[in-house]
């Protein structure tokens, strides 16, 4: 029975980011596969198919780019390099997600894990997620194709493949942001509710309820207000701090294997920010000394901005995620403090604290405090 309902939560938090993976499967990223209603290694077909679509993007470009230098017998050094680059981040993008396929599975059933310890089984739970998925890609194409074509009525020296090559590759870094940020909201729902239940049982306490709360049990249908995450009242029963310190584990293991499959895109993300922020910026003082193109320099600039935007995107999430690690910390120093309960009960307590619940960029300085 147990096992059944876990596969239900895993079905459901799978279709909840589909439109996410559909995405990613088109720019060559596979995170698993689905076969037989069991989740598996990406296969040889995924692996070919990434490799496919890396080669044609580089040698249609390479033959229009070569047919460019030979009509116009001139060659442009950075533009190179530029490709080289972009084409090598696609690669590594694309093998750092082929290599973690392990990893993304365990996110996945840990979170079914942690929704069938909070007895999380309608659909409309998952909605949410859903809807912000579709609505951060509707809005990243939209974005991207209003700049595509911008660039290609404003700027008259402008290259349609060079930009269709740009735009492809960028875009592709983009998602992986953006499948970070909801993995990250996935977790941050879960320690939301989890957190209700600590201020609940503190709750309890203060109402002179000794009893039960001496029994590390919340009293019988005790209302928890989620509504800032899944917009609905939730009615739960029984909730022991054992259980919920094993829940919290759960969290805590979900964003260690988040950490380690997205420290390179993280890494990545802030290197090309910085990286193309400071280029960009160079080409534009550039374009207003010597050609004075305000629609070149316009372009860049909002190239910019939408770089930057990203960053604070992920500094968002994360800052949220921090916010909520220290709500747990300190409900749990509450639990902890009261020496009223048996210290047994306040070992248990304890236990809710200590997994790791910040994300961090290769080891290093946790993201949150960015």
């Amino acid at each position: 029975m147990e096992t059944k309902v876990q596969d239900k939560n895993r079905d459901l938090i799978l279709d909840a980011i589909n439109p996410l993976l559909k995405v990613e499967n088109i720019f060559g990223f596979f995170r698993f596969q689905v076969l037989n209603g069991r989740m598996k290694k990406s296969n040889k077909r995924m692996k070919f198919y990434a490799l496919f679509l890396i080669s044609v993007l580089f040698i249609a470009y390479s033959i229009i780019y070569l047919s460019d230098v030979i009509s116009s017998k001139q060659m442009y050094i950075n533009e190179v390099v530029i490709v080289l680059i972009l084409t090598l981040q696609y690669v590594v993008l694309i093998v750092n997600v082929m290599c973690s396929n392990n990893k993304n599975i365990l996110i996945i059933e840990s979170l079914a894990k942690i929704d069938y310890g909070l007895e999380l089984s309608s659909k409309n739970v998952y909605n949410k997620t859903r809807q912000q998925a579709i609505i951060f890609l509707s809005v990243l194409f939209c974005l991207y194709t209003t700049n595509f074509v911008y660039e290609c009525i404003h700027l008259s020296d402008y290259n349609v493949y060079t930009g269709v090559f740009h735009h492809v590759t960028n875009i592709a870094r983009h998602i992986e942001l953006v499948v970070f940020y909801v993995f990250v909201k996935l977790i941050i729902m879960r320690l939301d509710i989890l957190n209700e239940y600590l201020k609940q049982i503190i709750d309890i306490k203060s109402a002179n309820q000794s009893t039960t709360y001496s029994n590390n049990q919340l009293s019988h249908s005790v209302l928890i207000n989620c509504n800032s995450c899944f917009n609905r009242i939730w009615n739960k029963n029984k909730r022991e701090i054992v259980s919920l310190a094993k829940l919290f584990d759960f969290v805590g293991e979900t964003t260690n294997n988040l950490n380690e499959v997205f420290n390179y895109q993280i890494l990545n993300a802030l290197i090309c920010t910085f990286g193309f922020t400071i280029l960009l910026s160079w080409m534009a003082i550039q374009l207003y000394f010597f050609n004075k193109n305000i629609d070149g320099i316009i372009s860049l600039i909002l190239q910019c901005l939408f770089e930057v935007s990203f960053i604070g995107l992920i500094c968002y999430v994360c800052e949220g995620m921090n916010l909520k690690r220290k709500s747990t910390g300190m409900l749990v120093n509450k639990l902890i403090m009261d020496y009223d309960l048996p210290r047994q009960k306040r070992i248990q307590a304890k236990a809710n604290g200590t997994p790791p619940r910040h994300v961090a960029c290769l080891g290093g300085v946790p993201f949150n405090n960015m």
